[in-house]
């Protein structure tokens, strides 16, 4: 095109409009220049080549070699048209039938519609989120979340990243993988994983009794029940209360907000300071309760007198609050 036709960075495209001015009958068309961002043009593709170097323009360096080796010699052509030679497709039945049955089996299981295997390695490449990054959109897109942040990683690095939505809906601030989260009891998930590389670098053990760390723990009271008057019947616990016993809620202590227990105690508790501040519910190990037994293990990982210290997921100065 004559660069009398460009202007920075639009072109000139011509348009045919029927008519004088819209108006009926008119028996020329009238032609128009609009402007059309340059972004917005297709690439001028004519022949291979032309498509080989706008991929090489716009793909990574290693997405590119991936996708286009061996292309000049078109050794996948070849080899595609050679498995397809050697493949005979003998159909069940060659006559009419009133219905189809598009079952198959996949490793074991029967499905009820017909299954495809396509090698899909350079579009990981390209989209490395692929199925992730589109299941979450997808709840997003359907407005059962606001937003949500994702992250995998290994021993080495991160291996998947992603953030959709938004995070203030009432300014629509865009979500951001380092939009920081109040995430209440979520916390204990950290804490729990802390404690178990602990155990695994052999710095705590599961099973060693919870009172060689916390002397609060190794003199645990179990509350029995009260007596008529009301005051509360302690008995020292059985069996000492472990990290296995925090880790899994099986302690033996439990929050007020569901124990009218717990509740009934601390009344009596907060006016009679000789009974322990928090005694056990019931035998360590002997059932479930949801309760502190999490909030204990986080103290040893952050006291001194815990022996044990660990580091979890430093917010950098960048990060910004939701």
């Amino acid at each position: 095109m004559d660069n009398e036709h460009r202007q920075g960075d639009h072109e000139l495209v011509p348009e045919a409009r029927s008519g004088s001015q819209g108006l009926p009958g008119a028996g020329q068309a009238d032609v128009a220049m609009i402007r059309t961002p340059r972004s917005l043009r297709p690439p001028r593709v004519i022949n291979i080549d032309d498509l080989r170097r706008q991929a090489r323009r716009r793909l990574p360096r290693v997405v590119f070699n991936y996708v286009d080796g061996g292309a000049d010699d078109e050794v996948t052509l070849r080899e595609n048209c050679r498995v397809f030679q050697d493949v005979a497709f003998r159909p069940r039945q060659a006559v009419a039938i009133p219905s189809y049955d598009l079952r198959t089996r996949v490793l074991g299981s029967e499905i009820s519609f017909p299954a495809l295997l396509a090698p899909i390695g350079y579009l990981r490449l390209i989209h490395p989120g692929g199925e992730i990054d589109a299941a979450l959109r997808a709840k997003v897109g359907a407005g059962e979340i606001p937003g949500v942040v994702a992250m995998a990683a290994s021993e080495q690095s991160v291996v998947y990243e992603g953030a959709f939505g938004v995070r203030n809906m009432a300014a629509i601030t865009a979500m951001s993988s380092d939009t920081i989260f109040r995430i209440a009891s979520m916390v204990k998930l950290l804490t729990s994983v802390a404690a178990l590389q602990l155990v695994e670098r052999g710095k705590l053990k599961l099973d060693e009794p919870a009172g060689n760390i916390d002397p609060t723990l190794g003199s645990a009271q179990v509350l029995a029940g009260f007596d008529s008057k009301g005051v509360p019947q302690l008995r020292p616990a059985q069996k000492p209360v472990t990290l296995r016993h925090l880790l899994t809620h099986t302690s033996g202590l439990s929050y007020p907000l569901w124990d009218p227990n717990v509740v009934r105690y601390l009344k009596i508790a907060r006016s009679n300071p000789a009974l322990p501040r928090m005694p056990l519910m019931f035998e360590p190990g002997a059932r479930w309760a949801y309760g502190g037994s999490l909030d204990r293990v986080g103290r040893w990982l952050r006291s001194p007198a815990g022996r044990v210290s660990i580091a979890i997921l430093p917010i950098t100065s960048q990060a910004r609050s939701a």
